[in-house]
């Protein structure tokens, strides 16, 4: 488990990281920048699903700093079941946010 939680921590620091070059993209100084959808659905639904009851603070910062990726490349069925999940374990911070994306996905 505590390797699968590295390999969880090391895709969310890569798709920061990623975010921050598409923000740079999005300013018009890179064109044509490929959008790594494999995996982002995944890590997220790892992050909320690896805890027992609750989701650690550390994780709901993590996945709140990639919602504008979770909202550019998933989709609305993968937003829905990030946030069914969320929602299972009592996390109204996320809730909230999945339940905003979905909004601005209909």
């Amino acid at each position: 488990m505590k390797n699968s939680r590295y390999h969880l921590d090391l895709i969310f620091q890569l798709h920061r990281e990623f975010l921050n070059f598409l923000a740079y993209s999005v300013e018009g100084k890179i064109q044509n920048v490929p959008v790594p959808i494999l995996s982002l659905y995944q890590a997220v639904y790892g992050k909320i699903t690896a805890s027992r009851h609750t989701i650690e603070k550390d994780d709901i910062q993590d996945i709140i700093s990639v919602l504008p990726l979770i909202e550019k490349v998933c989709s609305e069925e993968e937003i829905q079941l990030l946030y069914e999940t969320a929602k299972e374990k009592n996390c109204q911070k996320l809730v909230s946010c999945f339940k905003e994306i979905l909004k601005r996905k209909k």
